[in-house]
């Protein structure tokens, strides 16, 4: 007589393995795993939309507030965002961000970033209107003085970011906005991700297969 192995044998091994692979992933990032939650906004006042809102429209739209949330350097320091501007282009794909930022604060973009440099721009990859709330995502690139300012690195990728803008609408008004921008994990890191749970459960099925195997032997008359 032959008895296979219950689900509530394996899940205990299972959660042990896993929790023990992510810890060894989290020490072989070291630094980098952090970085993950580290996040650049661009915060947007209340302005009007220019007309009702058409997903396959383009749109212009002020931005005045850059921020770093949790970031290595300057963390959740605000800065102006001098005659900044994002433009949404739903029918080509794009989203750009253009302006000036006064990184030291010493009233003038010596050694800065002035006015009309290009601060953000990717490829959008979707987008959902929920009630009032427009989303949007994108992939994109950041200019390298504004994210080494706030001491994020990111990894060397065709889109080393990825960014959600989200919009606030009441009718043809802007309520509140923020694009939301954090960097995408390394490709040696989603790697070793991936490889690290397909060997997990390539042993998790090959123990199941060795404890089987060992109980039709002690049923063996």
């Amino acid at each position: 007589m032959r008895r296979s192995v219950g689900k509530k044998g394996f899940m205990p091994w299972l959660a042990r393995a896993g929790i023990g692979m992510v810890a060894t992933l989290l020490v072989a990032l070291g630094p980098k795993a952090a970085l993950a939650s580290s996040f650049i906004n661009f915060e947007l006042p209340t302005q009007g939309l220019g007309g009702p809102l058409d997903l396959s429209g383009s749109y212009t739209l002020a931005v005045d507030q850059i921020v770093g949330g949790d970031t290595p350097l300057h963390s959740w320091e605000s800065k102006g965002c001098t005659g900044c501007s994002l433009v949404l282009d739903f029918g080509a794909g794009t989203l750009s961000l253009s302006g000036g930022v006064d990184l030291d604060g010493d009233g003038d973009f010596t050694d800065d970033l002035p006015p009309g440099s290009l601060l953000l721009s990717g490829s959008l990859t979707g987008s959902t209107l929920l009630g009032p709330v427009l989303t949007v995502s994108f992939l994109g690139t950041m200019e390298e003085t504004l994210s080494d300012y706030y001491g994020i690195t990111p990894p060397p990728m065709t889109h080393p970011y990825t960014g959600t803008l989200s919009l606030v609408l009441w009718g043809n008004t802007v309520l509140a906005g923020q694009v939301a921008t954090l960097p995408n994990p390394e490709p040696a890191s989603a790697l070793l991700l991936a490889s690290g749970l397909a060997g997990l459960g390539l042993w998790g099925r090959k123990r199941c297969r060795l404890r089987r195997a060992g109980e039709a032997v002690r049923m063996t008359p």
